[in-house]
């Protein structure tokens, strides 16, 4: 195949050195680092942005914080005349997915996806009642453990989960984006975007001074 697939793993802004393989003494990431050993590790790469809402746009425009003009946490919508990194993909033929957190304005805006399985750890703007992830959950009859531990989303630091380990998060969103991988059309190339709530980055963000 002259096109190549592309999987793009992101996660909730965590900084370059939550990694094993940059010697984190604490954290574990056995498969994060695997694909570092085997692959392409820049060691001296930055965000464009520290703050996750506007990082993701970033990444999702190619644009930088003065043209896209977000730089903090808001709900602004996209510009109309926006050209999205996935929508370049579709462009040139790829079949596009993107499972997890999105955090985007309107909530359900795909931002260039032809399809999207939301984890929106519990926010709701404009309507949203339930995200995919807690409508598997609800069939699941587990909706109800999702918050037992008393937190928001953006507490969750080193405690437990509150469900069994094949129903997290990052289990639903791997499990789903496997079977987007098995249900795709062979004939065709694909990116896919697979947000993760609790692993580390190769790219370092700078640290506060």
């Amino acid at each position: 195949m002259d096109k190549p697939n592309v999987i793009l793993i992101t996660t909730d802004q965590h900084r370059g050195d939550c990694l094993g393989v940059d010697g984190n003494p604490y954290i574990q990431t056995p498969h994060l680092d695997q694909l570092a050993y085997t692959g392409v590790r820049f060691t001296q790469a930055f965000s464009e942005c520290p703050v996750c809402v506007p990082a993701r746009r970033t990444l999702m425009t190619g644009q930088h914080g003065y043209s896209h003009g977000m730089h903090s946490n808001r709900s602004d919508p996209y510009p109309s005349d926006t050209l999205f990194l996935a929508e370049a993909f579709r462009q040139k033929g790829y079949q596009t997915q993107a499972v997890g957190k999105m955090h985007t304005h309107p909530q359900r805006f795909r931002c260039g996806f032809e399809h999207v399985l939301l984890n929106e750890e519990g926010r709701r703007i404009g309507g949203l009642e339930y995200d995919d992830y807690e409508m598997y959950l609800m069939e699941h009859g587990l909706r109800q453990q999702l918050w037992a531990h008393g937190m928001p989303a953006n507490s969750l630091h080193s405690r437990p989960a509150s469900l069994p380990d094949e129903h997290i998060s990052d289990m639903w969103t791997a499990r789903e984006c496997c079977r987007f991988f098995e249900r795709r059309d062979p004939t065709a190339p694909l990116p896919s975007t697979v947000h993760r709530q609790r692993a580390a980055i190769n790219a370092r963000s700078p640290r506060p001074r």
